[in-house]
């Protein structure tokens, strides 16, 4: 929800209009980060002696719309006129959040008139809905940057999810979400799953399927570098970005054009190809012992 600046059949106390004199209405927004839940301190400010007797009187209150889009969290809070501490667990949101504050009727209010209305206004009265908007304050924009992005772990951007149509035998890579979706035949994701079963074959599973997901995305960002930006909301790059500035690089639309990729896929999984082939081997030779 972004309540935007436009034209209101009846006054409203906003920044974008003159609608008011005098009058201003604001909540402001801090955000903190913990591990387990995200702590927002709303601390509401309105300088209008008739609208704030409405809030007193409960024919209005202060509200704020809190919403992520990444992962549908939406929510409406009430914000008393002593402001509030509110916490929004760390599961529930991710990437870029936005809080809309406004003051709303919350009953009917007949004939309604203010001192600090700009002249324009002079004799006019106004009848309100319950619902309707009496004043809105500054949005708030943040992202929310989690510290737990594995590259090395499966789970974490990446997600490997199985292809039921029968006639389908290619593997699918596909980075449009916001985990890079390495999609497998039926049969493969099978054989896929009980491999993920045994630890000592991680390094082989990560060099057959993350290393060239991550080589695919790399490629699909070089093809169309006016794209860039594009990319840039998605989980996965914003884990991928952080992991390369540990090795120094800094991932943007020029530097892409220079990146080789599996060289950089090898440097963000630390050399799990060369450690897949020893696997390989060490794999093969038990059997070897095995069977005889």
């Amino acid at each position: 929800m972004h309540i935007k600046a436009k034209l209101y059949p009846y006054p409203v106390l906003a920044d974008f209009n003159d609608d008011y004199v005098g009058s201003k209405f604001n909540v402001e927004i801090s955000v903190q980060l913990y591990p387990n839940e995200l702590v927002v301190l709303f601390r509401p400010t309105l300088a209008n002696v008739q609208i704030q007797q409405l809030i007193n009187d409960n024919k209005a209150k202060i509200m704020v719309h809190i919403e992520c889009p990444l992962t549908s969290f939406r929510k409406l809070i009430d914000i008393p006129n002593e402001g509030i501490e509110y916490k929004i667990p760390a599961d529930s949101i991710e990437g870029p959040m936005s809080f809309c504050p406004f003051i709303i009727a919350t009953s009917e209010i007949n004939n309604y008139t203010n001192d600090d209305l700009n002249k324009d206004y002079e004799g006019a009265t106004f009848d309100f809905e319950k619902g309707n908007i009496l004043a809105i304050g500054k949005e708030v924009q943040t992202r929310v940057e989690k510290e737990n992005d594995d590259l090395a772990s499966v789970p974490s951007i990446f997600a490997v999810t199985e292809i039921k149509d029968e006639n389908k035998n290619e593997i699918v890579i596909d980075n449009t979400g916001n985990k890079i979706n390495i999609q497998l035949p039926s049969k493969t994701f099978q054989e896929f799953k009980i491999a993920m079963s045994n630890p000592s074959s991680m390094a082989v599973i990560h060099a057959m399927t993350i290393i060239p997901a991550l080589m695919k995305c790399f490629s699909d960002m070089k093809s169309k570098p006016e794209e860039f930006y594009l990319y840039e909301d998605k989980r996965w790059f914003r884990a991928l970005k952080k992991a390369l500035k540990k090795i120094n690089f800094d991932l943007n639309e020029e530097t892409i054009l220079s990146l080789d990729s599996f060289d950089i896929a090898e440097k963000l999984m630390d050399s799990t190809t060369n450690r897949a082939i020893l696997e390989i081997n060490e794999i093969a030779f038990k059997g070897d012992v095995n069977d005889d």
